[in-house]
């Protein structure tokens, strides 16, 4: 098995297909986790804001995101207790409504946890949340509920993956770029060719099978396969900033709810620093994304509404932009109405690619993509 794209989920399908017993090597154009993967919110999480979605919606897509989150979520934690963690989130709460309306949530969140559930939900009046959070506005300030969710270190948790498939007989290799695929008689794929950086040579495989797992590059790569291929992906870009933790005073994170156009916003501990995520904009792939000024200037108009010291752009220590591949609904007219759930698609050509998704959900995608697999007689069944 092939697999382009050491992303997370390229990185988990290695692993799982090799523990299954099949001999599979991952090519990566770049750096392992050059992409999103390395630029996430740092959360393994059920997607509160998806919940909110799917009550309010009655949409069960949502709802069925949330459920499959948190099971994984539970999973996540459990196989990776060195890398990642439980974290409490507090949630401000400026009226009595809101507050009621949040604590409805988070309720029917723990209760879809059940059992995997990770942590009981609290409250917290204003003088105790003014001790916690000395520089959130007091003005108006009810308290804040809290809940608990996971917290990793994204590329850490990507070489782990990587370094656990390798031990097991697999192959990796980055900045080794596909630039053509193979084809037999009949014009079915039968491998692909490559371009190793490091070597400065061209390689060529023949191989079963090619998954093609590039996050926000897949539909690069189906048109190299297909030039007629339909798009499949909406992307977004989804910035992040680090600050000195000197702003949040905890090592506890805090979720903003209500910013201007209802998107959440979240500042959480981040190595001895401080984090806030994340927007959520249409935009075109691109290799080398960066953090673009408008979008710096909505996070920190939306932060200071809630924060006595203002964050000024003199006091951004670092700043990121990822590319999350949605799959497209031309039912949503925004990206942050598209459920990230994640599709498998197979070009006429046998060319296989899986989208969608998000860390949370790796190696789910990873299993959903092998079981596919099989299922389809890609590949025959072996034992680990």
């Amino acid at each position: 098995i092939v697999i382009i794209g050491g992303g997370a989920v390229g990185s988990g399908i290695l692993l799982d297909a090799t523990l299954r017993g099949y001999k599979a090597i991952l090519l990566e154009k770049n750096d392992f986790a050059s992409g999103a993967s390395s630029k996430s919110s740092k959360f393994i999480h059920g997607e509160v804001r998806y919940l909110e979605k799917a009550i309010k919606g009655f949409d069960k897509a949502q709802y069925d995101l949330v459920k499959e989150g948190l099971i994984e979520r539970h999973i996540f934690l459990k196989n990776a207790s060195i890398i990642s963690k439980k974290i409490k989130i507090n949630i401000p709460s400026f009226s009595y409504i809101n507050l009621f309306y949040t604590w409805i949530g988070l309720v029917i969140y723990k209760l879809i946890a059940a059992k995997k559930n990770i942590g009981n939900n609290s409250f917290v009046n204003k003088v105790l949340s003014s001790l916690y959070f000395p520089n959130l506005k007091k003005e108006k300030l009810k308290g804040c509920l809290s809940f608990y969710d996971g917290s990793f270190l994204d590329s850490k948790m990507l070489i782990a993956l990587l370094q656990t498939a390798i031990s097991k007989g697999a192959i990796a290799k980055n900045y080794c770029e596909v630039f053509e695929f193979l084809y037999y008689e009949n014009k079915k794929i039968s491998g692909l060719k490559y371009f190793d950086k490091i070597e400065n040579k061209t390689c060529e495989i023949n191989c079963s099978c090619i998954i093609n797992a590039t996050g926000a590059n897949v539909d690069n790569i189906r048109a190299l396969d297909d030039k007629d291929a339909q798009e499949i992906l909406a992307l977004s870009s989804g910035i992040h900033i680090v600050v000195s933790k000197d702003f949040l005073f905890s090592d506890e994170a805090l979720l903003i709810p209500n910013t201007s156009d209802g998107r959440i916003v979240f500042i959480l501990p981040y190595l001895n620093h401080c984090l806030i995520g994340t927007t959520d904009n249409k935009c075109e792939y691109d290799e080398n994304i960066k953090a673009k000024d408008e979008e710096i200037v909505y996070l920190l108009d939306e932060v200071n509404k809630y924060f006595v010291k203002p964050l000024e752009k003199k006091h951004i220590l670092s700043s990121w932009s990822g590319i999350r591949p949605l799959i497209k609904n031309d039912n949503k007219n925004k990206t942050e109405q598209i459920v990230r759930e994640h599709s498998i698609n197979i070009s006429k050509n046998g060319l296989v690619s899986i989208a969608g998704g998000k860390w949370t959900t790796y190696r789910k995608m990873a299993e959903d993509m092998m079981d596919f697999l099989l299922d389809k007689n890609y590949l025959e069944k072996r034992k680990a």
